[in-house]
């Protein structure tokens, strides 16, 4: 049984021209119950020597009884949809902060229902995403994960997880306002190591919420994706995807038609 599985999963990988290794052994280390969870990441290695490193994806099943399978390949994306459902147990993870370099074990729990995830290529790098919802086909994934604001809008632009929506009259007076502060060559706001950087940005706060409306314009800019240019103000909307505590190392999305 796990053998079948193990070579259902490198075929369905293979398939789709994505580089995959199933781990024997837990990823995150060797904490409590660790060899039971699913756990997912992308690594990176040299496969020979002077030649840049390649990505590669890099999966732990777990226990027996957990249902990791993929459920479709697209062959023209280069990316696949894997399903993943797990009892609800316990678990300790290590988690590193990147800022301090610290590291400390948290309890975690796995929760009993099924998971979807798009994995695969965007541009030269490789993602995984958890969709917000079950979906069947990679072309499904590719539109669950849209803001619904930006799939009214057919101008929209996206760079990695972010999406760009075209400002609406009403918008473009709030930003064109006299006390409005434009700040130039500045990071959109947001939890990547790896920021993208808009040429021109303005953060406008909103009622009853922390998190300010970000407008931007100009050159948008990150160290793995092509740079686009915005000609006007645009909103900015971060993908629909969720996140959870077993994967690590991972892009955000990194592709949507």
């Amino acid at each position: 049984m796990l053998e079948a599985r193990t070579t259902s999963l490198k075929e369905s990988f293979a398939n789709a021209n994505l580089p995959a290794v199933i781990a024997a052994a837990p990823i995150f280390g060797s904490g409590e119950n660790a060899s039971k969870v699913f756990q997912m990441t992308i690594k990176t290695r040299r496969d020979e020597r002077r030649k840049p490193k390649v990505e590669y994806f890099e999966i732990f099943p777990g226990d027996k009884d957990n249902d990791v399978r993929v459920i479709d390949v697209n062959k023209k994306h280069r990316q696949v949809l894997l399903l993943v459902h797990e009892p609800r147990r316990r678990f300790m993870i290590a988690n590193r902060d990147w800022r301090t370099g610290k590291e400390r074990t948290v309890e975690r729990f796995t929760q009993d229902f099924q998971r979807t995830y798009l994995a695969g290529l965007d541009q030269t790098h490789l993602f995984i995403a958890e969709l917000p919802r079950r979906v069947s086909t990679v072309e499904a994934a590719h539109d669950v994960l849209k803001p619904d604001i930006a799939k009214r809008n057919t101008s929209t632009k996206r760079q990695g997880e972010w999406f760009f929506i075209p400002v609406t009259s009403d918008e473009e007076r709030l930003i064109d306002a006299p006390d409005t502060t434009i700040e130039h060559v500045n990071a959109i706001p947001g939890k990547s190591r790896n920021q993208h950087v808009a040429e021109e940005i303005v953060k406008i706060d909103k009622v009853n919420s922390k998190e300010p409306d970000v407008f931007v314009r100009g050159k948008i800019t990150h160290v793995d994706h092509k740079t686009i240019v915005l000609k006007r103000w645009c909103r900015v909307e971060r993908n629909t995807e969720r996140r959870t505590d077993t994967l690590r190392g991972i892009a955000t999305l990194d592709y949507i038609d």
